[in-house]
């Protein structure tokens, strides 16, 4: 209770507050000061000021206003400081965050027409901000990577020019060029970084460099706004009390207008027939037919039929073929853009009395050891729409059959293991994966499993299958995936 009335009142004096007053970077996926490789997905309207902790004359409160978009892997940012003062901020994702490699980004931030733009406006340089010797910025160019360590804590880190290089007393020791001349010339580029460790559900700690000074603040995050109070220029802490120069406390707001999703083109669907016949006698018989894609992931089951039917896509699928009597069968079948045509007829052999049933690879049959059981469940997963825990029909199909498989089996025990793609917060999309694994382990319990069979674990965006670079590839990492193992 006492943790609930703290977030509710950090939200609220973030959302008041900082209607008036805020911070710097106004783009969604930025931490205090620096941006990151993350990409939000929306429209949003952003305000933010900051103001000096010291009494200094000159630097007036200067709350500024922008509109922030992310589309794919493309964002951009309008900001106004005021008058005929804008900067526009854009940033392309060039490689997706798949577990092993952090997200990269490349940005171009404060273009504007004049040489120079603070966040007062063109040529207005506050005095807290007036390093030595600090050279015009036409714009600011950055290279970022961010990396989630586990659920909880990510780490960025990045080099650019303009505003990230520092030319204080200690700032310009994360500028390349103090190891080669004392001028701080146009080449020079500045190390910024930073990292944000989530402790309270949508409340994080941030820590970061951002090229000149070390910033702190609290964020709160969630699906429709953010909310960010920091302390900026720490370094200045140090500085005389007749010093010109203050750290200051910023405060960030945005809000989603809207989402702003890249629309994939669903593929025309075209029936396809397959009949089982005995390949002796050419009788139609009855039996069980799996289509699955080539990247191994379930399409469509159809159970005890002699002719079955399915819509798909045009492309290559492997099917699964098992009739009681029958040797199974695994055929390669194309599905061709047409109305009609894609009819086939699948011959059977029967068994010989003392052939035993085979496993197939990636489907689910019936096997007679616990290994391929194992090898059959674990090669499938059961996908979900996109930010829904909801289970399909396809997914309800294969659901049965892993309970046809396991039912009577007491010494086998499943885990079910959710997760998502990237899009979204971290914390929202780690409890969509529980949710997702939650639901499967509910229906599994009503179809007669025990509950003490089944766990299940959750891992969020963290364990892709594939990279999060197109929406065929996301489809793929929202997913259930399962684990068999024996208890003797």
């Amino acid at each position: 209770m006492k943790r609930l009335i703290l977030k509710q009142l950090i939200l609220l004096v973030l959302s008041i507050v900082s209607i008036s007053v805020n911070g710097y970077q106004m783009k969604r996926e930025s931490y205090i000061d620096i941006p990151t490789a993350n990409f939000d997905q929306g429209l949003y309207i952003g305000v933010n000021s900051s103001y000096p902790i010291k009494d200094v004359e000159d630097v007036k409160f200067d709350p500024n206003i922008g509109i922030d978009f992310t589309y794919g892997d493309f964002g951009a940012a309008l900001k106004w400081y005021k008058g005929a003062d804008f900067a526009l901020d854009i940033s392309y994702k060039i490689l997706a965050d798949n577990g092993r490699f952090p997200a990269l980004a490349i940005g171009f931030g404060e273009i504007a027409i004049d040489k120079y733009v603070s966040p007062a406006g063109s040529d207005e340089v506050f005095n807290d901000e007036n390093y030595i010797d600090r050279a015009p910025e036409i714009a600011s160019v950055y290279i970022v990577g961010t990396k989630k360590i586990n659920k909880n804590f990510e780490i960025t880190a990045g080099l650019g020019r303009g505003r990230f290089i520092g030319y204080g007393p200690r700032s310009q020791y994360v500028n390349i060029d103090a190891f080669s001349d004392e001028n701080h010339e146009n080449w020079a580029v500045g190390l910024f970084g930073g990292m944000k460790y989530v402790f309270m559900n949508n409340l994080s700690f941030i820590v970061e460099e951002d090229g000149r000074d070390a910033n702190i603040g609290i964020e709160y995050q969630n699906e429709m706004l953010k909310g960010t109070l920091a302390l900026n220029k720490l370094e200045l802490f140090t500085a005389d009390d007749d010093s010109e120069l203050s750290p200051r406390i910023s405060l960030d707001f945005s809000y989603k207008i809207t989402d702003i999703k890249k629309k994939t083109e669903e593929k025309e669907k075209f029936s396809v027939g397959i009949e089982l016949i005995d390949s002796e006698s050419k009788e139609s018989v009855n039996g069980n037919t799996i289509i699955s894609g080539k990247d191994g992931d379930t399409a469509q089951i159809s159970v005890n039929r002699r002719v079955h039917s399915f819509l798909l896509e045009p492309g290559v699928f492997i099917t699964y073929i098992t009739s009681e009597g029958y040797v199974n069968k695994k055929i390669e079948i194309t599905v061709k853009g047409k109305k009609v045509g894609n009819l086939f007829t699948v011959e059977l052999n029967k068994k010989k009395t003392n052939e035993k049933p085979i496993g197939l690879e990636d489907s689910i049959v019936v096997v007679d050891d616990f290994e391929n059981m194992k090898n059959t469940v674990e090669g499938i997963s059961i996908r979900f729409p996109f930010k829904k825990f909801d289970i399909t029909a396809r997914g309800y199909g294969i659901l049965d059959r892993i309970v046809e498989l396991i039912r009577d089996n007491e010494d086998v025990y499943l885990i079910a293991i959710g997760h998502t793609c990237s899009i979204g917060t971290y914390e929202d999309n780690q409890m969509l994966s529980e949710k997702r694994a939650e639901n499967v382990k509910e229906y599994l319990i009503g179809r007669g499993i025990s509950p003490y069979r089944i766990s299940t674990e959750a891992y969020g965006e963290t364990r892709p299958v594939a990279d999060n670079d197109t929406e065929e590839n996301r489809k793929k990492n929202r997913r259930v995936q399962f684990i068999l193992y024996r208890k003797k």
